[in-house]
């Protein structure tokens, strides 16, 4: 939904903020996440150890972790990515992108499995 909530106009800058809040340490944006965004986390590590029940408890965390930072990054849309691909990978996007995150993210779960 964050993702995709990027197609409107309110919906890229909120994603930017979100973005920036979950990747700064000052005391109040960490009080913030945990406030409105733990009890999501908790769902999800639940999510996952139910989707995943034989993946030790410590690689469900760095799964989420992994997980979460590679679609919090994904959610800021700066445009490096287009520059650095000369264009070729459009991060606008939103299907693509949540396909490529899917695929990925599901399969570096599953591989935590065999570390």
């Amino acid at each position: 939904p964050s993702i995709e909530s990027g197609r409107s106009r309110w919906g890229k800058h909120f994603s930017q903020i979100l973005a920036r809040l979950a990747s700064s340490d000052n005391e109040r944006s960490r009080e913030l996440v945990h406030k409105n965004y733990d009890p999501i986390a908790k769902e999800y590590v639940q999510a996952f150890s139910r989707v995943l029940p034989d993946l030790p408890e410590v690689e469900i965390y760095w799964g989420y972790l992994i997980t979460t930072s590679a679609v919090v990054l994904s959610m800021a849309r700066t445009g490096r990515m287009n520059r650095l691909s000369g264009g070729v990978l459009d991060e606008k996007n939103d299907d693509e992108m949540i396909l490529r995150l899917t695929q990925f993210l599901a399969s570096g779960l599953r591989g935590l499995a065999v570390s």
